[in-house]
């Protein structure tokens, strides 16, 4: 009988390792591998079925968030994308500063109106100290203040500073239309009348 019963007990760790490595380890192990393609932001990727109903749930779960924020990331991409062309586009000068307000990006527009030829000469200095007339002027300007500015050189401009959230944060931004031609054209169209009457 003796002998019957050493085999039995040493049958018994192997089957509680089984059950052990179906109940606890293999779902571990998902939960591990899920974490590090999380870590590596490998959003493409899914975890396959295995044979446990509880760790199949969480794998269900599991590849579901990770679709759905693939889904996310290529929206968040597409509009960025549509966003800095637009932004380049944009006939109005557009000023993009970091927190300590210096320069961080300026859109083609915006590096005409400055009279910039290369973003590299005033990307990373102080909006006030980048020696630039018209930057300088707009240094003091508060968030959702809008201003009229006029240059020495008579050019006018209308100038709003607003700002977006990115990540969380908060990055200003600086809006310079230019109104010189305008005003011009109003005040061709005044003196006009004024001969014809």
């Amino acid at each position: 009988n003796s002998l019957w019963v050493l085999p039995g007990v040493l049958i018994i760790p192997v089957f509680v390792y089984f059950f052990l490595e179906r109940k606890l380890i293999k779902p571990y192990q998902l939960i591990t591998n899920g974490m590090k393609l999380l870590t590596e932001q490998d959003f493409s990727t899914r975890l396959r079925p295995v044979k446990n109903k509880e760790a199949n749930q969480l794998i269900d779960v599991f590849n579901r968030m990770m679709s759905s924020l693939r889904k996310e990331r290529l929206s968040v991409r597409e509009k960025n994308k549509f966003l800095d062309l637009l932004i380049q586009a944009s006939p109005q000068g557009i000023i993009i500063l970091d927190f300590n307000e210096r320069i961080s990006d300026v859109n083609p527009a915006g590096l005409r109106l400055l009279n910039v030829t290369d973003l590299a000469e005033i990307q990373g200095k102080n909006i006030r100290e980048s020696g630039i007339e018209l930057a300088s002027q707009l240094a003091g300007l508060n968030k959702d203040e809008e201003t009229v500015v006029r240059t020495s050189s008579a050019s006018i401009y209308r100038c709003v500073r607003s700002s977006f959230v990115d990540q969380g944060f908060e990055h200003p931004f600086i809006l310079i239309e230019e109104l010189t031609r305008d005003l011009l054209r109003i005040e061709k169209e005044s003196y006009e009348r004024i001969i014809r009457m």
